[in-house]
């Protein structure tokens, strides 16, 4: 658990099985008040399994480095190894992403074979080296955040005497926005990909559902009813073919579908005998559509861009022609409708203000 400050009240940061959760404690923040709240909630905090579990891993791992450890030169790659153990209680994917970030970070780094070699000097050649690779915002963000992690990690467990992290401002490229489709371009790429069942059905679930593509790509036969015209997600595919819960509680869902996809849908499974799977992902891997996808819009003259704008074709299409803000909002799996309009706000009609439906209420005579 972690105590911070807001505003002069005292909150509280802890775990909730996988779940991170803030909430205040409603006092002010005062050094009594903070050990009052640590002896009061101590015990019902603790009972988190992801945070008690990190603390005993962290608490072993530091049992386990001795003293006498120091006095030889530390190999990088054995504090890496400790300090992605701290990681073993977060998803497989999870895991993974920080695994490529730690490997990106010692690349920028110059590859150093001992942790005592990385001083300030190294931290700068590190930004430098970031800032000539143009990697977008977030993932310089996330490339840092690592960086900053492990250097924490190094100093607590006394393999560094001192933290050689600073902060510098990198620039990174504008995003590129959400690039959805028109309508005209999206018939386009339907129309142009008719000999390609497998690509055509998988765009037009995409196209006219929003789902996400491992959302898509874990679809069974079960988890479409073709009478009541809904689509049940509740599962997705990462791209090492492991089967997953959806990204978030809200993620887990249950759509409708228009006409024209449960027609699309049921000659789809006719056609091909459809049992279970949706669609034929190879074995520890998911299906890869980029190519035939870049190679469409290549076709069709549009701009190259993710497989992932067709989430955003949907969601600007149905604002854009007057669709319902709540419904949008849970056929993409968003926790609430915030989180659609800070995202596709600007999809939105404006049109001028009208105060036709104030003119039919009666005020009265005024003097």
């Amino acid at each position: 658990m972690r105590f911070y400050n807001r505003k002069g009240k005292l909150y509280l940061e802890t775990y909730e099985g996988t779940k991170r959760v803030r909430k205040s404690l409603g006092v002010d923040d005062t050094p009594d008040n903070r050990a009052l709240m640590y002896v009061k909630l101590g015990g019902q905090v603790d009972g988190g399994k992801i945070e008690r579990e990190r603390r005993a891993k962290f608490q072993q791992i530091k049992n386990a480095h001795s003293t006498s450890t120091l006095m030889s030169p530390i190999k990088v790659s054995s504090v890496v190894d400790k300090f992605l153990e701290m990681t073993l209680s977060l998803k497989p994917t999870t895991q993974r992403t920080m695994r490529a970030h730690m490997r990106r970070v010692l690349e920028l780094l110059g590859n150093p074979t001992y942790i005592e070699s990385i001083n300030k000097e190294s931290v700068l050649n590190f930004y430098i080296a970031l800032a000539g690779r143009g990697f977008s915002r977030t993932h310089t963000r996330s490339l840092i955040s690592c960086l900053k992690n492990f250097l924490d990690f190094s100093m607590t467990m006394d393999y560094i005497q001192a933290n050689p992290f600073f902060k510098r401002r990198i620039q990174t490229p504008k995003p590129m926005g959400k690039q959805p489709l028109s309508p005209t371009e999206v018939s386009q790429v339907l129309e142009l990909c008719k000999g390609d069942t497998i690509m055509r059905i998988y765009l037009t679930i995409a196209f006219l559902t929003g789902a996400r593509v491992g959302e898509i790509l874990a679809l069974r036969r079960g988890d479409i009813d073709l009478e009541r015209g809904t689509i049940r997600i509740e599962r997705t595919i990462s791209e090492y073919g492991e089967i997953l819960t959806p990204k978030t509680d809200s993620s887990n869902r249950t759509i409708s579908i228009p006409a024209s996809l449960q027609n699309a849908l049921k000659a789809y499974i006719t056609q091909n005998g459809i049992q279970d799977a949706l669609f034929p992902n190879p074995p520890g891997r998911r299906l890869n559509l980029r190519k035939q996808w870049h190679r469409l819009l290549e076709q069709c003259g549009i701009t190259k861009r993710r497989l992932y704008c067709t989430r955003h074709t949907f969601a600007s299409m149905m604002l854009s022609y007057g669709g319902n803000l709540l419904h949008t909002s849970a056929t993409l799996g968003h926790n609430n409708a915030q989180i659609t309009l800070s995202a596709y706000a600007a999809y939105i009609p404006n049109p001028q203000a009208s105060f036709a439906p104030l003119e039919n209420i009666s005020l009265g005579a005024y003097q």
